[in-house]
């Protein structure tokens, strides 16, 4: 959201690049939790504050890959290149496996197992940065 990501050059100055990212991603985490527990309406437009707050959370991590590409002598179309080709993927893989994940969910009562996984693998995410 814009709200999310005006926020995001003051949250970098005042956290630094890893802890707007471990802040960033732990506020998507909640959101997954949120709309996962969502029952009603009033509860899901809960979610949309935290939703905000995540929604800068690639910027900090783009910034690094593109330093870390220059100090290893990769160029910049190469590394572009190669982060399309992996957003590709993602792109083509993620939606099987959530729709599979939903599916399962469905079948076993929980209808919210793709949130879930989410809110985990955001978690996860966060405790790597």
């Amino acid at each position: 959201t814009m709200l999310g990501t005006l926020l995001t050059g003051p949250s970098i100055r005042r956290l630094g690049a890893r802890g707007h990212t471990v802040a960033s991603t732990s506020a998507s985490a909640v959101t997954s939790l949120v709309l996962g527990h969502a029952t009603t309406n009033v509860i899901a437009w809960a979610a949309v504050f935290p939703l905000a707050l995540g929604a800068g959370k690639h910027m900090a991590t783009s910034a690094r890959i593109v330093n870390l590409g220059q100090e290893l002598g990769v160029p910049q179309g190469q590394l572009s290149a190669e982060r399309n080709t992996l957003n590709a993927i993602i792109k083509v893989v993620a939606p099987t496996i959530y729709a599979w994940l939903f599916a399962w969910g469905a079948s076993h009562s929980m209808l919210a197992l793709p949130f879930y996984t989410t809110a985990v693998l955001l978690a996860c995410s966060a405790l790597m940065a």
